[in-house]
């Protein structure tokens, strides 16, 4: 028997009030959706294991195309990841399967007793993946030119509608990128929007990476609105979506597969047809339904999203750092999020400042994602690093911090500057403070914060919306993923290893940094650390039955 949802309360509850602003809407929002030690954000008040959403989309009734597994082929060293792209390639099939394979995959299966599970090429709270990815190909030989979307379970590309005519008479790869709520807001309830955007940062930052492998690089393609890009991914059509969980748009990205003028990010002129594919229902029996998701997803919907290259042009000190002797296939394919750290093992000093090198050094930020606004201001929460005192320590990329910034912080920060590595940087050390107990404290009671080597935060400002619009907070948020993703990349090459934390006192952690108000807000923290693996745990093949 099917009982009907329970419905969350909505940012604005009253008759008769005056409508939110979207800006008003965002912050209503993020301050709802904060765990204090007393109450956490609204969310299910229980799981049911058994009915966990189905991770995998499908389009029932779509032509496949079977992906090659192909990135062996490409032998890119692990600089590609971090600063140095591999030789260019030309944009085939082959080319194409690397490409996902090293993004948007499975990179292995695991199982404990009778559980099993998928990981895939970037880390999702929860392990839920609430992004999927499409593609538009024109002009390519092996892939008729049309709209597909990639499925992750199979390595397959799902012929969503083709082009006719030919639209381009050189290849040209576009990449869509869409969000289910409802994969993450299942186990999370209100603050999934948050995780959701946190994780598109971390796709973002995959795809990138696997770019740089191939030699090519990415742009975003600027559109009208978000019902543009919609109507381009088909996610409009609520004949496909019958019944099925919808898809909210995000983002357009244009691979750049040769060089070409960094204003290169237009987008050709097509119009699909033949449509193709019904979407599967994921979750057969919803228990609870979250209407601020919806409601905060509408209010930052963009309009005339702006253009911002992806490269990644960093210093020689990357040729410096030790890397190991992998691929950078091979390396992505490693990445795991610890579950649990060695409270004992001390970080080198050598191993830290190469840390911060992988992850901060470049001239082109990623982390600023277009924005004429400053991005994140990366705080570390130092526990066991050689030759550094326990504390809080801040890194920019500038030679002093921000004013505004540096006046909203505790007052009594020493703000001593410590040498780095790389020039471009500066780490600042702010306060002394030898205490993992109230580190797991802030972190929801989490030992994996306490016995982290360091923890990693990203501070933003809230100041920014004002100038940007309300479609900021996406990208925030998207900036933070994105980051997040290199501290994943970077802690793997060293030998060690970094978890997410999405639970934490938001408001109690502005305490221990002498922040009042709202304008400076914690949209992510990791842990970084020498993590402690559970051998009960057995690893399978991504794609066994592939070979």
């Amino acid at each position: 028997m099917a009982f009907p949802p329970i419905v969350g309360r909505r940012l604005q509850e009253g008759i008769g009030e005056p409508a939110l602003s979207a800006l008003e809407v965002v912050r209503c929002y993020h301050q709802r959706s904060k765990h204090y030690p007393g109450r956490y954000a609204a969310g299910p008040e229980t799981l049911d294991w058994d009915s966990q959403p189905n991770p995998f989309r499908h389009f029932e009734g779509a032509t496949t195309i079977e992906l090659p597994l192909s990135a062996r082929n490409f032998p890119a060293s692990p600089s590609a990841l971090f600063g140095i792209p591999g030789s260019s390639v030309p944009p085939t099939l082959e080319s194409l399967g690397a490409f996902f394979e090293m993004s948007l995959a499975i990179n292995a299966w695991k199982s404990h007793g009778p559980d099993r599970w998928a990981l895939r090429c970037s880390p999702s709270s929860g392990n839920l993946h609430p992004t999927e990815g499409y593609l538009i190909a024109l002009g390519m030989d092996q892939v008729r030119d049309g709209l597909y979307h990639y499925d992750a379970e199979y390595h397959v590309l799902e012929q969503r509608a083709i082009l006719t005519p030919k639209a381009a008479n050189v290849p040209c790869i576009l990449i869509g990128l869409t969000t289910i709520h409802w994969r993450e807001a299942w186990k999370y309830g209100e603050r999934a929007f948050r995780y959701c955007h946190l994780d598109l940062g971390h796709i973002i930052e995959s795809l990138s990476a696997a770019a740089r492998s191939l030699g090519w690089s990415l742009c975003s393609v600027p559109l009208s609105h978000t019902t543009k890009l919609s109507a381009i991914l088909g996610t409009d059509r609520a004949e496909d979506f019958q019944d099925a969980e919808t898809e909210a748009p995000q983002l357009l990205l244009k691979v750049l597969t040769s060089p070409q003028p960094a204003s290169d990010a237009s987008l050709p002129a097509f119009n699909f047809s033949e449509w193709a594919g019904r979407a599967n229902r994921l979750d057969p029996q919803p228990f609870y339904e979250w209407p601020a998701i919806e409601e905060v997803s509408f209010a930052t919907e963009f309009s005339d999203m702006p253009a911002f290259l992806m490269p990644w042009s960093s210093s020689r000190k990357i040729k410096d750092v030790p890397l190991p002797s992998l691929m950078a296939a091979e390396l992505i394919w490693k990445r795991r999020s610890a579950q649990a750290f060695d409270q004992t093992s001390l970080m080198s000093e050598s191993c830290f400042q190469h840390l911060l090198t992988l992850t901060f050094d470049r001239e082109h930020s990623l982390a600023r994602l277009g924005s004429s606004s400053p991005g994140i201001y990366p705080l570390l929460w130092i526990h066991r690093v050689e030759r550094f005192n326990a504390g809080l320590y801040l890194v920019t990329m500038d030679s002093t911090p921000p004013d505004a910034l540096r006046s909203a912080l505790d007052p009594d920060f020493k703000w001593r500057k410590h040498a780095c590595a790389s020039s471009s940087l500066k780490l600042w050390h702010l306060r002394s403070l030898d205490n993992p107990r109230m580190a797991k404290a802030i972190h929801c009671h989490q030992a994996i914060a306490s016995n982290a080597m360091l923890v990693a935060s990203c501070l933003i400002d809230f100041g920014t919306l004002e100038k940007e619009g309300a479609w900021h907070y996406r990208r925030l948020h998207w900036e933070s993923g994105a980051l997040g993703h290199r501290l994943y990349l970077a802690s793997e090459a060293l030998g060690l290893r970094t978890t997410g934390i999405g639970c934490f006192f938001d408001d109690e952690y502005h305490a221990v940094l002498g922040l009042h108000g709202a304008r400076y807000q914690t949209l992510y923290q990791l842990a970084i650390g020498q993590p402690l693996v559970d051998e009960r745990i057995r690893t399978f093949p991504a794609y066994p039955k592939r070979g």
